[in-house]
């Protein structure tokens, strides 16, 4: 029974920790006044908003050095170092 017992709470605490914000596509804006361009690009791409330091975004795809992300209505590309996800599947092993 103990161990039946051990395994369900095991499996609520996963489900748990999935269903909240521990996810590696939301994120947290690192940068002030961070320019969201409508391309991957600074050159190519022009600025469709500016975000605040510590607005949460969502994580919508990665290439390179870039990550197109969700906030509210509004989408567009930024630079990979100026959001930081809120959990990394990567840092899970490092706890």
């Amino acid at each position: 029974i103990a161990g039946i017992l051990l395994m369900a709470v095991s499996a609520a605490a996963y489900l748990s920790q999935r269903a909240t914000s521990y996810n590696p596509d939301f994120a947290v804006v690192t940068k002030k006044n961070l320019p969201v361009y409508s391309l991957p690009s600074d050159r190519a791409g022009k600025v469709e908003m500016k975000l605040r330091a510590g607005e949460e975004v969502a994580i919508m795809e990665r290439r390179l050095d870039w990550v197109r992300i969700r906030s509210g209505a509004s989408e567009g590309w930024v630079h990979a170092k100026a959001v930081t996800s809120l959990w990394s599947p990567h840092s899970a092993g490092d706890i």
